[in-house]
């Protein structure tokens, strides 16, 4: 999946926003508290904004360096290189997680039932349980459109993107492999091309990374990560159009 990433464009389509809701202002005295709200968001939230794809692109950069492709590890340069790879992934996975959890604060704006305090939370439909903005969402999701959309789009990516997040911040950084497939029938052959692939669970923790479901319900690579950098920032921008519509 080829995907570049332009911090200078998103800059200016969140500058563009801020101007949009500034104007807003004094066009709509009737409705100055609510759009005064979404610009203080607005106006402080370009270093969170920005983040995910800041890192996106550092670790697009790190993962051509021939370095990283070292795969049994065995020098300063290439423990080095592993190390900084890993860092930007993490750091992508919990920069992610942030501008979600800013996200909030922009919904609790419209929706009067969220607390801008909240994050964006979790929901186990096994269960009917969870926690912040989607517990919100799933009662809400059959009678409004944003709500259903929210569903859906952690049903199909977030829940898996955010998974990571405890494990980083408070246990261990995530382990690299090497996997030239996840078909466990086919010979790896290191001297073809290769996947980097970060685990979710250290490999002490029991992995058997030759077996294929197992790998693939923990395992993330590079089209993952941009996969998620697309949809979070579509997702943002479907936010700020439904805000809009005051």
């Amino acid at each position: 999946m080829n995907y570049t990433v332009n911090i200078t464009e998103l800059t200016n389509k969140l500058a563009d926003n801020e101007k949009y809701i500034k104007a807003k202002l004094t066009e709509k005295y009737d409705s100055f508290e609510y759009y005064l709200s979404v610009y203080a968001i607005l106006n402080n939230i370009y270093p969170t904004y920005l983040a995910p794809a800041y890192h996106f692109e550092k670790y697009c950069e790190l993962y051509d360096n021939p370095y990283c492709w070292g795969i049994f590890n065995k020098n300063i340069e290439e423990k080095q290189a592993h190390s900084f790879l890993r860092i930007e992934f993490q750091d992508t996975i919990l920069s992610i997680k942030a501008l979600l959890d800013r996200i909030v604060q922009l919904v609790a704006v419209k929706y009067k039932g969220v607390s801008r305090d909240s994050t964006f939370g979790r929901y186990d439909k096994e269960t009917n349980k969870g926690k912040g903005l989607m517990t919100f969402a799933y009662h809400m999701a059959d009678r409004d459109e944003y709500m259903a959309f929210l569903v859906s789009e952690y049903e199909s990516w977030i829940s898996k993107a955010v998974m990571p997040r405890d494990k980083i911040v408070h246990y261990n950084d995530l382990p690299i492999i090497y996997k030239t497939t996840f078909d466990p029938d086919l010979y790896i052959d290191f001297d073809s091309a290769p996947t980097i692939v970060h685990l979710n669970k250290n490999l002490r923790e029991g992995i058997d990374i030759e077996n294929t479901k197992q790998v693939e319900e923990i395992a993330y690579d590079k089209e993952n990560i941009t996969e998620y950098i697309q949809r979070l920032y579509k997702l943002f921008d479907f936010t700020v159009e439904i805000i809009k519509r005051k």
